[in-house]
């Protein structure tokens, strides 16, 4: 008899607000990832998926309120005392920043700054240990120099070898969640292939799950199994990265794979694009946050559309209406999508 593990679920968003004063800036974010699983957060800028990971991180800016759960392993996340939350960021739960020179004391030398994530943990005994395990994980990040750079100052350091010196912080105490916001957005494209892989053979290797954000679908298609696609705050789609770019069914996730062709042009050499551009906080459209730039939006749209769960064999076969709406299987907003005119199996 074959005994099939589960696997173990290492975060879960249900219902997650994030308000300033009156604006909403998150709404009803629900979703989960598994300890085996690398799951991409796409959208535009302004759509709230930084937010969403500084949701998680508990690293909220004052003047902002979260409601609703977000639990990591278990241990909840809102509502929890600094205190406590210090004492779980680097070890269950560790996040890369967009720009690394911002991510690094400017006055510290990068590798005292290793060897004190894991002394803060106590997953080394003394500052001996930490600093010799700190120059180890700059080797295994692909350092050439790793004692030289264990010595250096961030500055002195070039853009690609700041990042990897950040994955080597998060990585150090091995946590159970590793999120990446825009890893290479700040570096030369040369850099980014190797520090792609880099994050996912890290991931890989401590058996980690991974949250990657990022506006490039290419590199969702290459590194992640699952794919949520948000806008206005809000998850529109969701499901395995296959379904969703090969038959996406919100509009604008359809506009988002129609914007990332760099071969398509019209009859003016112009790029696809989604029209408009993303609202201010607590400017976006009543009901559907995406009515006012929708080609197919209706006066039903000017109510909030129900998530529609779509289990993978439903959305393969096509026959959306044969499920009802709802949330999926999971309770969350794994799978399916939030649209009143889904564009089927046949979208462009």
């Amino acid at each position: 008899m074959t005994v099939t593990s589960t696997p173990r679920r290492v975060l879960t968003l249900r219902e997650l607000s994030v308000r300033t004063g009156t604006y909403p800036l998150l709404e009803g974010v629900s979703f989960t990832v598994d300890g085996d699983e690398r799951v991409g957060l796409i959208g535009e800028s302004g759509s709230g998926k930084s937010l969403t990971a500084l949701s998680i991180m508990g690293l909220l800016s004052p003047g902002l309120t979260a409601s609703g759960s977000i639990s990591v392993l278990d241990g909840e996340v809102i509502g929890a005392k600094e205190s406590a939350l210090a004492g779980r960021r680097g070890r269950d739960l560790a996040m890369v920043f967009q720009e690394p020179m911002t991510a690094l004391n400017p006055t510290m030398r990068v590798g005292k700054q290793i060897a004190e994530t894991m002394l803060l943990h106590d997953t080394q005994p003394n500052k001996k240990a930490a600093y010799g395990e700190a120059v180890r994980l700059l080797e295994r990040v692909g350092l050439p120099d790793p004692e030289r750079a264990a010595r250096s100052y961030p500055h002195q350091l070039s853009g690609g070898q700041r990042q990897r010196a950040v994955i080597a912080i998060a990585m150090a105490n091995e946590p159970d969640l590793l999120i990446c916001d825009e890893p290479t957005t700040a570096l030369d494209v040369t850099v980014q292939a190797q520090v792609l892989d880099l994050v996912v053979s890290e991931a890989d290797r401590q058996n980690a799950a991974l949250l990657f954000i990022t506006h490039d679908l290419a590199v969702v298609a290459m590194l992640c199994q699952r794919v949520l696609v948000m806008y206005g705050g809000r998850i529109v789609e969701a499901g395995t990265v296959a379904d969703v770019f090969t038959n996406p069914q919100h509009p604008y996730t359809a506009g988002l794979i129609a914007a990332s062709d760099l071969d398509a042009v019209d009859a003016e050499g112009h790029l696809t694009t989604i029209r408009g551009s993303v609202p201010p906080a607590g400017k976006f459209p009543e009901g559907c946050v995406f009515a006012n730039r929708c080609d197919f939006a209706t006066d039903i749209c000017k109510t909030q559309p129900p998530w529609t769960g779509v289990p993978a064999d439903v959305r393969q076969s096509g026959r959306h209406s044969d499920h009802p709406a709802g949330r999926d299987e999971t309770g969350g907003q794994d799978f399916g999508y939030a649209c009143f005119h889904p564009l089927g199996e046949n979208a462009e």
